[in-house]
């Protein structure tokens, strides 16, 4: 609630001290309205008319304070509350005698003067604040008769006595008023100097950034370079093959160096070179593994994949798997069965897990699963999802399916 009501038209395009001047002005306003309305019952009883007129003002004026503040219009606020402030003042000293020592209310009212001086703006501007204030203030002397402490008292002593605390409360107030605006422009002088260095820091750190960010890019450059020649070598050799158990060995460990390569091809494409778009990556892989074997024609793909990035050391491994479990899917699956051949791979973010379901509708795992689980294609498949921290299950549902869970942060 507090927040609420001295945060009354405060802007997020003020600046900082322009942000405190809209607060001070409505903590100010606040604290004349609630000393009026602790007045107000005094209102029923009071034969001084003077001050419930003085009351009366005090609070309109503050009320068109907070309203040119939620109105945005800050100047007005301000001019209206000084100028406010310093009418009321005036004719309460005409109002009453000396001895009421009314004139005690301008040592305040300059400090609050002080503390809305704003050091980004214009000198002038806050000697004109002083300049209304002060002008205000003799005005009020000279009408009232303050000047005359004949008025006050006729005793000597208590004149002098008087005249004493006036002068001590004034030196008191200006010394404040000098201290407070000085500590404004100092707290400004070093918040600047604080912004400044800080961007000095931010554009290090870019530069910096930058030029690991081009470092990187070059070395996922190579690294994808290098991974084609790999791929392009063993293109050559499953050209120059001709023993067809040999050429499905090397196609294989073909696929698998190619899974890896496109990771760092579709990272050196982005510009964010530390996250890769898995499900494309996975849509992307499916196809070219599929092409490099026989019975692409014939195998029909259904993808439902959520768009999730990952960095590299989830998207490689992650990789290898689909090019194992596809692979195994086309070599002991889809070559004995005798329906069209349907590959099912889905991805999604189960709360704080990615699961990745890959399900064929072919012969599915066989009986001797010990014999099978020794399979290479296996083998790097548990291995990888243990170097995920992730779990991979097999079984059989009109097909094969292996389903792998690992911990997505």
């Amino acid at each position: 609630m507090y927040y609420k009501i001295i945060n009354i038209g405060v802007d997020d395009s003020q600046d900082l001290y322009q942000k405190k001047e809209t607060k001070f002005l409505n903590l100010f306003s606040w604290i004349i309205l609630f000393s009026v309305l602790l007045y107000i019952g005094k209102f029923f009883f009071s034969n001084e008319i003077q001050i419930i007129r003085t009351e009366i003002f005090l609070f309109s004026f503050s009320l068109f304070v907070l309203y040119f503040n939620a109105k945005r219009a800050y100047l007005a606020a301000l001019y209206t509350f000084i100028l406010g402030l310093n009418l009321t003042m005036i004719f309460v000293n005409l109002s009453f005698k000396v001895s009421v020592g009314n004139y005690l209310y301008y040592f305040p009212i300059l400090v609050c003067t002080a503390l809305l001086h704003n050091p980004i703006k214009p000198v002038m501007r806050t000697v004109t604040l002083f300049g209304v204030v002060v002008f205000c203030i003799v005005i009020a002397f000279l009408l009232s008769g303050h000047v005359n402490f004949e008025a006050v008292t006729t005793d000597e002593q208590n004149r002098h006595l008087l005249i004493y605390n006036i002068y001590n409360a004034s030196v008191l107030t200006i010394i404040l008023m000098a201290f407070i605006i000085r500590l404004i422009n100092q707290q400004h002088i070093d918040f600047s100097s604080l912004v400044a260095q800080i961007s000095r820091d931010k554009l290090t750190i870019q530069h910096s950034l930058q030029e690991k960010e081009v470092l990187l890019a070059e070395v996922q450059h190579r690294v994808k370079n290098n991974l084609s020649v790999i791929i392009g070598l063993f293109n050559l050799q499953l050209d120059k093959a001709e023993n067809e158990s040999f050429k499905n060995l090397l196609n294989e460990a073909k696929n698998r160096v190619m899974s890896i390569a496109m990771v760092h091809q579709k990272i050196y494409k982005k510009d964010d070179l530390s996250k890769i778009n898995l499900s494309n990556y996975i849509s992307d892989l499916i196809q070219e593994i599929i092409k490099s074997h026989s019975l692409q024609d014939s195998i029909n793909v259904y993808e439902d994949l959520q768009s999730i990035d990952v960095d590299v050391t989830t998207a490689v491994p992650v990789g290898l798997i689909v090019n194992e479990v596809i692979t195994n899917s086309i070599k002991h699956g889809f070559h004995h069965a005798n329906k069209p051949s349907v590959l099912k791979v889905s991805l999604l973010l189960l709360f704080d897990k990615l699961v990745l379901k890959i399900q064929d509708n072919g012969l599915g795992f066989p009986d001797n699963y010990d014999a099978y689980n020794r399979n290479i294609g296996i083998t790097i498949i548990n291995s990888l999802s243990d170097q995920l921290d992730g779990l991979v299950t097999y079984r059989n549902e009109e097909g094969a399916v292996v389903e792998l869970s690992i911990p997505f942060v």
